[in-house]
C-alpha cells in the first residue's frame, strides 16, 4: 500500500484566482502555505462584460491576462519552498470549453505560457511539447455545454480527473452525492460523468477541488485533492500525478489507502485469482460505510455505527467536531456583517494530538497550539436561512483528544467558558448558544426582549433564532472513526476490471480512491 512507504500529502488543484482578485494574490499564496502541503494555481483569465444588461462571460486572450499570468509564474517561483510548500503554475483553459469541457492546465515549472487554444487538440500538442497537464473538471454537466467529452481524452496528458468540487460531485449515476451546486450550468448527465469515461476504457485517477472563486485556497466541503509521494517536492509530486497516486475528498482530510494484490491506487497490472482487496481508512468524523466498487457497480459494503453506549476504555483517541456560526440572518437582519470569535480549547487529563481546520473564508489562524490545548480566532459569515449549514460560511474544527472518560474539555467562547467531559460528549451533539448576546442584540436594534414578547403573547423563538452558537461533537472513538477491511472477488470476466473505494462518513463527508485495474494472470 502507498502508506507503508510514502507519505500522504494534502492540496488543492482548483482555486481560481480571477483578474480582479489580483490585490489578493499574495494573501492566497500565504493562506495556501498555512493550509495545504501543494497548491496548484488556477489562474482565471476570464471577465464579464455587459450585453444589453446581460452579464457574459469572455473568451479567448486578453492583454491583463498575459500581464497577470506573467506575475503569478514569478510569485510561484519564489514562494515554492521544498519540503515546505510546493506550488505549480496552472490557469482555466479558455479555448473553447462549451464543446471540450472544461479543463485546468498545469505546468512542472515556473516559464510557461498562458495557451490561447481553441480546439482540445490543439491544447494537447501544446502540452505534449511542455510536459503539462489538462484536467477536466465537473465533468457531468451535458456534453458540448461544458461536460465532458470522453471520445476526445489522452490520459498522458490527463492522468486523474476532479470528480468534486463546489459544483457538486461527477462520479455517476449512483452516487450518494449529487452535482447540483449550480443551477444554470446543471443538471448532471450520465454521460459526462467519471463512470462513463472508465466504462470508455479511459485509465484516470480522482480528485476532489474547489472550483471557487473567492480567491481562498482549501474552501472546506468544495473538495480537496490528496497525494502519495516519497518527498515534498515538484518533481515527486508531478511523479506522482503521472501515477495517479491521487485520491478525492468532499472536505475532511479522510486518510484513504487501498491495495489490491500488491497493485496500489491508480495502477495498473495482473493478478491471479481471487483478487484480495486491502482497505484503509481513518476519518474525521464517525465512518458509516465503505464500499468497493467493481466496474462502477458496488460489490461489498461495511459499515460502521456509532454507538454512544460502547464501554470506553481509560485511554483512546477521539475526534470532537465544533462549528461556530449562525446568528442573526440576512433575510431578516440585512445589516449584519462577520462576526469574530476568540476561542480557547483546553484538555485536562489527556492531551489534544492534532487539529484539523475547516474553513471556508480569511480571517482564520490558530494562535498557539500545545498537547494541553489551542488557542484561534475565527470570522463566520452572516448566517442565510435558505441555504445548508454547509454553505453558510461557519468556521470548524476538529480536535483530535487523547484520553478517557473522564479526560475534561474546556472550551472558551468569546470569554465565556464551557465545560464537559469526553464521557458526557459521547452525548452529544450539542449547542452552545449565546442567548443573552442575542437578547442584547434584539432589543438594541429592535426593542425586543424576551418579556416584552411573553407579556404580549407572542412566541420567543426570535431570540434564539439569532443567536449565535456553537455546535459541537460528538466524541467519536477511534474505532468508529477508522477502520481496515479486507475482501475477496472472484469476477467471471477475464478482461480488464477497475476497482475503488468509496468512503462515506455520517455527517457526509465522502473519500474516494483512485481505481485499481487488473487483468486475470
Amino acid at each position: 500500500m502507498h502508506s507503508d512507504s510514502m507519505n500522504l500529502y494534502w492540496g488543492d488543484a482548483h482555486t481560481n484566482l480571477r483578474p480582479f482578485h489580483e490585490d489578493i494574490f499574495q494573501d492566497a499564496f500565504d493562506a495556501a502555505r498555512d493550509l495545504l502541503d501543494f497548491w496548484l494555481i488556477a489562474y482565471y483569465p476570464f471577465v464579464w462584460e455587459d450585453f444589453g444588461g446581460y452579464n457574459q462571460e469572455s473568451t479567448r486572450q486578453r492583454p491583463v491576462f498575459l500581464e497577470q499570468w506573467q506575475k503569478l509564474c514569478s510569485m510561484t517561483a519564489k514562494k515554492n519552498e521544498p519540503g515546505r510548500f510546493v506550488c505549480y503554475p496552472g490557469y482555466e483553459w479558455h479555448g473553447d470549453r462549451r464543446i471540450w469541457g472544461d479543463h485546468n492546465v498545469f505546468y512542472p515549472v515556473d516559464k510557461a505560457p498562458l495557451d490561447d487554444a481553441e480546439t482540445l487538440t490543439e491544447l494537447y500538442e501544446h502540452l505534449r511539447k511542455l510536459d503539462g497537464i489538462a484536467i477536466p473538471h465537473h465533468t457531468a454537466y451535458q456534453t458540448k455545454e461544458r461536460g465532458a467529452d470522453w471520445s476526445l481524452f489522452d490520459e498522458q496528458l490527463s492522468p486523474f480527473a476532479e470528480i468534486y468540487s463546489g459544483h457538486g460531485c461527477s462520479e455517476g449515476y449512483g452516487s450518494p452525492l449529487s452535482l447540483d451546486r449550480n443551477l444554470a450550468m446543471g443538471p448532471m448527465v450520465q454521460a459526462g460523468s467519471a463512470h462513463a469515461g472508465l466504462q470508455r476504457g479511459h485509465h484516470f485517477g480522482f480528485i476532489g477541488s474547489g472550483d471557487i472563486h473567492a480567491g481562498y485556497p482549501m474552501e472546506w466541503n468544495k473538495g480537496l485533492m490528496a497525494c502519495y509521494a516519497p518527498e515534498l517536492t515538484r518533481v515527486s509530486l508531478w511523479d506522482a500525478f503521472h501515477a495517479r497516486r491521487v485520491y478525492a475528498v468532499t472536505g475532511d482530510r479522510i486518510e484513504l489507502d487501498v491495495s489490491l494484490n500488491g497493485l496500489a491506487m491508480g495502477q495498473r497490472g495482473t493478478a491471479r485469482l481471487p483478487y484480495v482487496i486491502k482497505t484503509r481508512v481513518e476519518g474525521s468524523d464517525c465512518l458509516s460505510h465503505i464500499q468497493l466498487l467493481r466496474n462502477n457497480v458496488v460489490i461489498k459494503s461495511d459499515f460502521v455505527s456509532f454507538d454512544a453506549g460502547r464501554t470506553l476504555p481509560a485511554l483512546a483517541a477521539y475526534k470532537l467536531r465544533c462549528f461556530f456560526g449562525w446568528g442573526p440572518y440576512l433575510e431578516k437582519h440585512p445589516h449584519v456583517t462577520e462576526r469574530n470569535w476568540d476561542i480557547e480549547l483546553s484538555v485536562e487529563n489527556g492531551s489534544l494530538k492534532a487539529v484539523e481546520r475547516l474553513w471556508m473564508l480569511y480571517g482564520q489562524k490558530i494562535l498557539s497550539q500545545s498537547p494541553a490545548g489551542c488557542r484561534f480566532r475565527l470570522t463566520s459569515s452572516p448566517a442565510t436561512n435558505s441555504a445548508r449549514q454547509y454553505d453558510n460560511q461557519f468556521p470548524g474544527m476538529v480536535f483530535t483528544i487523547e484520553g478517557g472518560p473522564g479526560t475534561m474539555v474546556r472550551l472558551t467562547i468569546n470569554g465565556k467558558a464551557h465545560a464537559f467531559t469526553i464521557g458526557e460528549a459521547r452525548s452529544y451533539p450539542a449547542v452552545f448558544a449565546e442567548w443573552d448576546a442575542a437578547e442584547t442584540y434584539m432589543s438594541s436594534q429592535y426593542g425586543i426582549t424576551a418579556q416584552k414578547l411573553t407579556d404580549a403573547d407572542y412566541d420567543i423563538s426570535s431570540i434564539w433564532h439569532s443567536s449565535y452558537k456553537t455546535h459541537v461533537g460528538p466524541a467519536v472513538h477511534a474505532a468508529e472513526f477508522s477502520a481496515e477491511i479486507t475482501w475477496e472477488d472472484t469476477p467471471a470476466d477475464d478482461g480488464e476490471s477497475w476497482y475503488y473505494v468509496r468512503a462515506i462518513q455520517a455527517n457526509g463527508q465522502a473519500a474516494w480512491s483512485s481505481p485499481i485495474w487488473v487483468t486475470q494472470a
